[in-house]
């Protein structure tokens, strides 16, 4: 029989275990669900990976717990077999970021995966790693100040056994404007990437050839793409209608990859954020903006939805969830992992990682201030 997870502190050196009902509430930071077919501690057992101070943790489902040493890594994956972790992580010169592969065997080698690239007290910000499903390549966004308030945005692919990182698309845009690029997530088969560029869904080559843009022109993306497992729609939250009318609702779409209309899955008043298709592709995880805002930020809801109808299967208490959040599934489609805010004090906000069993709906809870990366 599994036991609950065990909470990490900042010494990590007790262990403590929390139980909620399935009433939750939760924001989600940069969760992404990866696989394994590697054996862990207990091969039946999947891990959350996430930052305690400067370390990656790796947490099991059924109590283990071990500590990678990365220095303060501020985005994780994993590769597709679960025998490395790719994480975003600083330089050691106090400036920008780079991304790194730890391997998780016995030795724990560590190598560079990117290199810095600095402009005088400028520098460069790898973010974003994804692992193609054929774990050969690793597509990443990159974000360099050019000085005068600029920067340069790009969409690079570097082999995942190391080489010169290669730009698919490069923009350049001034501070406090948005990043035009916002994401990329590959295909199930790996044969492109579906990538947020200008507010649009653009499907792109592993060249850089764009095969289309799959969403409507008269809407605008505002999250994170969510391949279906059979790589036939995207999920994808839009802001209403052009010309953009500030009152207008946010809309989970299901784009058709192939052509067609796309499905309206949800009406969100402040926005759908983030979707997460579930392994089997019957359900799909969103953070809904109930609205009306709240003092310390807007009021969101985790909800999954049936992915056939848009009927609302589960939902979290939105009167505890602050800003948009996101959501992961675990391969089974058994968990979902994601973080929730448990104080909105203006000097104090605390948060926690839960994770909701779907079978039991019950939800475990790590312990405040871990934060949730990746699952393996």
């Amino acid at each position: 029989m599994r036991q609950p997870l065990v909470a990490v502190g900042s010494m990590l050196a007790t262990r403590w275990r929390f139980t909620c009902s399935i009433v939750g509430t939760g924001v989600v930071i940069g969760l992404v669900w990866c696989g394994s077919g590697i054996a862990t501690t207990d091969a039946r057992s999947p891990e959350l990976a996430v930052r305690v101070g400067e370390d990656l943790v790796l947490v099991s489902v059924d109590g283990g717990r071990r500590h990678l040493r990365t220095g303060y890594p501020n985005s994780a994956t994993f590769s597709p077999d679960g025998r490395s972790v790719v994480y975003s992580g600083p330089t050691g010169r106090g400036r920008g970021s780079v991304l790194f592969v730890q391997s998780l065997a016995t030795d724990g080698r560590r190598r560079r995966l990117t290199r810095p690239v600095f402009h005088g007290r400028l520098a460069t910000d790898d973010q974003q790693p994804a692992v193609s499903p054929d774990g050969t390549l690793v597509a990443f966004i990159r974000d360099r100040q050019l000085g005068d308030g600029k920067h340069r945005v790009s969409l690079l692919i570097v082999p995942f056994a190391g080489g010169r990182p290669r730009p698919l698309r490069r923009f350049v845009y001034r501070a406090g404007y948005g990043a035009p690029i916002r994401s990329a997530a590959w295909s199930p088969d790996g044969t492109s990437l579906a990538v947020v560029i200008d507010g649009r869904v653009v499907l792109l080559t592993p060249t850089g050839r764009t095969v289309r843009v799959v969403s409507p022109p008269d809407t605008l993306v505002d999250s994170r793409v969510s391949w279906s497992p059979d790589g036939r729609e995207i999920a994808v939250g839009v802001l209403g209608r052009k010309p953009t009318d500030p009152g207008a609702p946010g809309l989970l779409l299901a784009l058709r990859v192939r052509g067609g209309a796309p499905r309206t899955l949800l009406t969100c008043l402040e926005g759908c954020a983030d979707p997460a298709w579930s392994p089997d592709g019957k359900r799909i995880a969103v953070s809904d903006g109930t609205g009306p805002p709240a003092p310390a930020g807007s009021i969101f809801a985790m909800r999954i939805l049936d992915a056939a109808t848009g009927t609302i299967q589960w939902s979290s208490n939105p009167r505890k969830l602050l800003d948009r959040s996101s959501a992961t599934w675990s391969r089974d489609g058994r968990y979902l992992a994601f973080e929730r805010f448990t104080s909105w004090a203006e000097t104090a906000f605390r948060t926690d990682t839960a994770i909701l069993d779907t079978q039991t709906r019950r939800i475990t809870v790590i312990l405040p201030g871990a934060s949730a990366f990746a699952w393996r």
